[in-house]
């Protein structure tokens, strides 16, 4: 924070000296002086064109414009100058001078002459001004929404036919929908560690073990756009702490968070809440009580913050909502002569939620006018949750995919993601390139122009598919693994996709599958292409 106080202060004096360096230059340039330029090449422009330093709109100002003579500003009243009026003032009050008159004329015929100066310098700046291109447009602002356990087919625009997701479904109409967009692990640690990293999650190591916690010298998804410009904010559960104290969000690049941690990042009714590292103890849902839904508190958090006034910078908001996934305690209003069971309604009715806090959010976008300069992106950490085994197709949470929540089939990493960037992608758009979670840290830079990047990096940026090209240069596999209830493996390259069960680790228990044959991970070929599966093996 300190830093970002020095910021604001070097670029306030740096203003103030080229507001004053300007007004020397225009009180001593004659009539056909050269207009002055600033050093990054855009001419010093007088603020007339927007509103000055208090935020007030200055009075309009015509081309041939000039203090007008007999009023405040003219001869005929006080001088305009500031120069001026301070030597008037000094005659006044000095009793060595009698008679001024002369004097008072000389220094009001001096002002008039300012005046003109100022009048016509001012001419030629706009004359300048209108020939230089201005600054660059300041880069958008970056919203990345991340549900829990929504499936790849829980959302209207993905096929779901039996509840509604407007609010999800207008986002997919106005923006890009991928169609292989995976997330970074069969938990929801894995895939905020991937996003906040760029990198799979055989990256997640310290010592000689797994860990979803940040070392303190790996560069974040936050640092990144904070060296950026960026203001970063995070809202929801972080997963990536084991001393939660020593693990928090300002400590890896977000100025401002307020979310759960740990284990309580995986509740619906938390005890307690973290706000810029100080605890929110939640007195309502004590003792067990389920009375505050973390889920409410983070989308008012978010609604708030975007309601605030004028921003000096963009800024990145990070989501991590525990909705549709964590149900534990909601209140449902069951539907008893409904063909489906209370687990298929509770997981409908949370995948109504999240779409009308969504809904809630991009309209506060829409009435603050920072939609069309804001980045939505819109995804899941894994699949949708294991429902009974009578009702695994009828909701179709997975788009008929195989697998759910916490396995390395498709219908467990497969997920839905929506982007929507009013002017630069195009409506109704669609990308069926596979991507992953650890290629948002790399979009988000290239949106951000950052200059920095950590090293190395297993993602690549999404940017040009966003801007309508249809392929990208990806030259490594995709990467998962998992722990429990055994060490998993699962890779895909192309349209092949190698998976090691969990617990299986001999050769010949290696299954493959086609993906452009065969998505829903019916037909194992492994026996059929063992070329395919050596190189696999081979990491080739």
């Amino acid at each position: 924070m300190v830093v970002h106080r020095f910021r604001n202060f070097r670029g306030q004096l740096l203003r103030s000296a080229a507001v004053l360096f300007c007004a020397l230059a225009l009180a001593g340039c004659s009539g056909g002086g050269t207009p002055v330029v600033d050093g990054g090449g855009a001419a010093a422009r007088e603020p007339d064109a927007s509103t000055d330093s208090n935020g007030k709109k200055p009075p309009a100002l015509t081309d041939d414009a000039a203090p007008p003579v007999g009023t405040d500003e003219g001869p005929g009243g006080d001088a305009s100058n500031p120069l001026i009026r301070g030597f008037r003032n000094l005659l006044g009050a000095s009793p060595l001078i009698e008679d001024d008159s002369e004097l008072q004329q000389g220094l009001l015929q001096a002002d008039s002459i300012l005046s003109e100066v100022k009048a016509e310098n001012r001419r030629a700046l706009r004359d300048l001004n209108r020939q230089i291109p201005g600054p660059p447009q300041r880069s958008p602002n970056i919203l990345i929404v991340v549900a829990d356990r929504l499936g790849y087919g829980d959302v209207g625009a993905y096929g779901q036919a039996w509840f509604e997701t407007p609010h999800l479904d207008a986002l997919a109409a106005a923006g890009m929908r991928f169609t292989q967009f995976y997330a970074g692990g069969v938990s929801s640690a894995a895939s905020q560690w991937s996003l906040m990293t760029g990198c799979d999650t055989s990256r997640a190591r310290q010592g000689n073990r797994t860990s979803y916690t940040l070392a303190s010298e790996r560069i974040t998804l936050g640092e990144v756009l904070w060296q950026a410009g960026y203001e970063t904010v995070f809202v929801g559960g972080w997963r990536l702490t084991e001393q939660s104290r020593k693990d928090m969000p300002h400590l890896h690049g977000f100025d401002r968070w307020l979310g759960s941690l740990g284990d309580e990042a995986a509740v619906a009714f938390p005890g307690s809440l973290w706000s810029d590292g100080a605890e929110i103890r939640l007195r309502a849902n004590a003792g067990g009580q389920k009375t505050i839904l973390a889920q409410d508190f983070f989308t008012d958090e978010i609604v708030s913050y975007l309601e605030k006034g004028q921003r000096e910078r963009p800024f990145l908001l990070v989501a991590s909502y525990p909705l549709p996934g964590e149900t534990d305690g909601l209140e449902i209003e069951f539907d008893a002569t409904s063909a489906w069971s209370e687990r298929e309604q509770t997981h409908a009715a949370t995948v109504g939620k999240l779409d009308r806090d969504l809904g809630r959010i991009l309209q506060t976008l829409e009435a603050r006018g920072l939609d069309r300069h804001t980045v939505v992106v819109v995804t899941s950490s894994n699949g949708p949750p294991a429902l009974e085994a009578s009702s695994q197709d009828r909701l179709a949470s997975t788009g008929g995919l195989r697998g759910r929540a916490g396995e390395l089939y498709e219908g467990g990493l497969r997920v839905p993601m929506i982007v929507r960037w009013p002017g630069r992608v195009a409506a109704k758009a669609v990308c069926d390139a596979p991507a992953a979670f650890w290629d948002l840290l790399p979009t988000c830079a290239d949106i951000a122009a950052a200059s920095r990047r950590p090293a190395p990096l297993d993602g690549i940026s999404l940017l040009p598919v966003l801007r309508g090209g249809k392929d990208l240069p990806r030259k490594d596999m995709l990467y998962w693994e998992m722990h429990v209830p055994g060490f998993g493996q699962a890779v895909r390259r192309d349209n092949w996709k190698v998976v090691r069960p969990p617990g299986k680790m001999q050769l010949e228990e290696v299954e493959l599958f086609d993906l452009s044959q065969d998505p829903t991970e019916s037909r194992n070929v492994a026996r059929e292409k063992p070329e395919v599966v050596a190189q696999f093996i081979r990491g080739q």
